[in-house]
Parts: structure tokens; sequence; C-alpha cells
């Protein structure tokens, strides 16, 4: 890709029309599609794919707000409000919420990939569907950096976690994952003309 990327514009993304694939080998299958158990590198690269994290990290290395439009923080940096962008939908058409984004951090705090994103985090709470209140038990500087994929609820809550296989990965992310059907180990990453990013 870097060769690609050096040849200039004629190879470079803005060649790339409407509708057109891009193939890229991987040396590896995703371990899981389930972030609960996953503790695969390039399944946790899938879910940055997939689902949208609260802040993203841009090419600087620096925190951006995704799903995170705006927050605050009390005067003791110890609670964090995070005003959530209206109007994103998972893949199946569902409105995200900040029900959703409280579920999944409780949940993925027990995960592997994700455990310690939560050191630090004492309580979370959603006064109304585009808020989350969290608090702290002390100045969580890398808050802005946690990279959990915010699930959706509707989906997960009547699952067994450990258990579920997660095979159609519905997020909110910018791609949604298609398995390949023709019996090969492959799959494809289609965009979602409707993600907000």
């Amino acid at each position: 890709m870097l060769g690609m990327a050096a040849c200039g514009d004629e190879l470079g993304p803005a060649a790339l029309a409407d509708g057109a694939v891009f193939t890229v080998a991987a040396a590896q299958q995703p371990d899981s599609l389930n972030p609960c158990v996953s503790r695969g590198g390039l399944s946790e690269e899938l879910f940055l794919l997939c689902y949208d994290p609260l802040w993203r990290v841009n090419e600087y290395g620096q925190a951006e707000p995704c799903l995170a439009e705006d927050y605050s923080l009390s005067s003791d940096r110890l609670t964090w409000t995070i005003r959530l962008r209206r109007g994103v939908t998972f893949s199946d058409g569902y409105e995200l919420t900040s029900a959703d984004v409280q579920y999944s951090y409780e949940l993925l705090r027990r995960s592997e990939l994700y455990a310690d994103y939560y050191d630090g985090i004492s309580a979370i709470r959603c006064p109304d569907a585009y808020t989350v209140v969290i608090s702290t038990d002390y100045v969580k500087a890398d808050m802005c950096f946690n990279p959990t994929p915010i699930l959706p609820r509707h989906i997960w809550r009547d699952t067994v976690e450990a258990e579920f296989d997660n095979a159609e990965l519905v997020g909110s992310g910018p791609f949604v994952y298609c398995p390949d059907e023709s019996g090969t180990d492959g799959w494809m990453l289609r965009s979602r003309e409707e993600h907000f990013g």
C-alpha cells in the first residue's frame, strides 16, 4: 500500500471511483467478531471500522470527537459530561443513544481488549438519551483515547455475551462487515453512505 501511495495522485485515494473495490490481503483472520472475547489486533482494527467510539485518534495521534459531539469536565476533573451526536444510527437503522454507550462501557470493562481503559471509572449514568456522565476516582487523562466500540444494546442485551458469535456485526461505524459467501475465509467491508463521518 505504501508503494501505491508513493506513486502520486493517479493511484492515490482520489483515483478510487464510487463503487470501486480496494483489495488487501491479510496474513490472518480476525480471532473473533465478538469484542467481549477477542484478543487479536486484526479484530480490534475491524471493530474500529465497523463501530464508532466516543472519540477517534486522528493521523496526528490526537483525539477527535466521534460519537461525543462535545464534553465538559467538572472543576475537580472527576466528572465527564459527554453530549452525543444526534441522529446516529446503527447499520440496522436503530438510533444510537446514551443507553448504548452505558451498556457498552459496562459490558466491555470485563473484556481483555478494553479492560485497561476502565481503570478509575467508578460510575456511568445517562440523564437523557444524548448525555452520558462518567465519574472517575482520579483525573483520567486517557479518557478521550478509549477505543471502546459502542455496541447496539438492542441486539446484545438478549445474548450470552461470551458465546455470541456476532456474525452480523451491526455497528454505527463507517463500514459494514460482510462475510464472503463464496466459501472462502474472505470478508469485505462496505462503506456506509449514511455515516456522519
